[in-house]
């Protein structure tokens, strides 16, 4: 089979998918591993994302407008569950970053930040907050206040602060 054919097939895998889904109910679509599917437009871009679990793995699957996969991941799920994500673009630069939110044990979040522009499916950043997380965003930038460890005594949050802006800049720093 050529690799063109083995995109048609994909392509209409994934179409099957869909209207698999849209006749199937809640319990029936979990009984097939599918934990999350969205289609996100960022522009006039439309991205695909599923996310599927197997064998206490959740593997999240990026598509591009093209039916093209272009990201994927895997993950634990024993205590963790995904929350959400969001497409950013920054003004200045061509970059494209997806961020997904993922539950971290009883209270606590994991940011994984990556940039659709490269190639790979590995996180450029990961956040792992012991409790709360608070994202930001301004034209050119965006940025995740979290809790990065806890403080003897009293277990108050030792707060920081990571900020991606243009050209693929990342910093942090203890608030």
């Amino acid at each position: 089979m050529s690799q063109q054919d083995g995109e048609i097939m994909k392509y209409f895998l994934l179409i099957a998918l869909s209207f698999n889904l849209l006749a199937m109910t809640p319990k029936e679509i979990e009984s097939k591993g599918v934990l999350h599917y969205e289609t996100v437009i960022h522009g006039e871009v439309p991205y695909k994302f599923l996310i599927t679990k197997n064998q206490g793995m959740a593997k999240l699957s990026v598509y591009n407008e093209s039916e093209k996969l272009i990201l994927t991941r895997e993950r634990a799920l024993a205590l963790e569950g995904f929350k959400k994500l969001k497409i950013k673009s920054l003004i200045s630069d061509n970059s494209k970053y997806l961020i997904t939110f993922w539950k971290k044990g009883a209270h606590g979040t994991t940011v994984e930040v990556f940039d659709l522009s490269k190639k790979g499916s590995k996180p450029i950043k990961i956040i792992n907050s012991y409790l709360s997380i608070d994202y930001q965003e301004t034209l050119d930038s965006f940025s995740v206040v979290y809790d990065k460890k806890l403080k003897g005594g009293d277990l108050s949050p030792i707060k920081h602060k990571v900020i991606f802006s243009a050209n693929g800049q990342i910093s942090e720093h203890k608030l």
